[in-house]
């Protein structure tokens, strides 16, 4: 059995793009199964949260899901267009948490959300790559948890973080996927679901607008 449970925040309204591939998500999912030999499948839209506090919007929203019988919440925030099949991709791997590796809402240098497990590069999902690839940390963006990983993690899950090194404080997704990796789960995105979805802002931010990173020199990465 598959039943999911989708959840959506936001701070201001969402993006028309959301909404239209959101209805073409559902009607796909009602019409296709979402992997072979998958015995039924559900679809549940949990009341979308609308605050500028993200991490109370998510939590939240994993309470809401743990009082369902689904078996899968899937976070797609406002601000994201997905092809419909998108989520039949990131279903059919099978795994706790995996993720899309979308573009941030950097025009002039653009990269990936997904942080490497090296800690010092993001993850590539340009041309060529395909499959899954475990990683340090995702977006929120749209990402598939398993069940087991919200009830394994206690409240509070989505506490933001402080980089002492940039002197930045964090979003609330990569403390949570911490915290997933820390509990012994995995954490992945998918190069091929990645290729389904784009990053809504002034513009449609699309992983093909984002370069390849240069090859290592002596151990170090040169920035694009």
């Amino acid at each position: 059995m598959f039943k999911v449970a989708v959840a959506t925040s936001f701070m201001d309204r969402p993006c028309p793009e959301y909404t239209v591939s959101m209805v073409e998500l559902v009607l796909y999912f009602a019409q296709t199964q979402i992997y072979d030999g998958c015995e039924g499948q559900g679809f549940h839209y949990l009341t979308p949260e609308k605050s500028c506090v993200l991490s109370a919007n998510r939590e939240r929203h994993a309470e809401a899901f743990l009082k369902t019988d689904c078996t899968h919440l899937c976070f797609i925030d406002a601000d994201m267009a997905f092809q419909s099949n998108v989520l039949h991709v990131l279903a059919s791997r099978k795994v706790p948490y995996v993720a899309v590796n979308y573009s941030m809402k950097k025009r002039e240098t653009p990269e990936f959300t997904a942080l490497a497990l090296d800690t010092k590069t993001r993850v590539w999902s340009g041309e060529g790559t395909t499959g899954i690839e475990e990683c340090n940390f995702t977006g929120f963006g749209i990402a598939l948890i398993e069940r087991k990983v919200i009830e394994t993690i206690p409240k509070p899950r989505f506490l933001i973080g402080y980089n002492t090194v940039t002197e930045n404080y964090t979003t609330e997704d990569a403390p949570f996927c911490h915290r997933v990796r820390e509990a012994g789960f995995p954490v992945y995105v998918d190069h091929d679901a990645t290729k389904l979805c784009w990053h809504m802002g002034s513009w449609a931010y699309r992983w093909e607008d984002v370069p390849k990173p240069k090859e290592e020199i002596n151990g170090d990465v040169s920035a694009a």
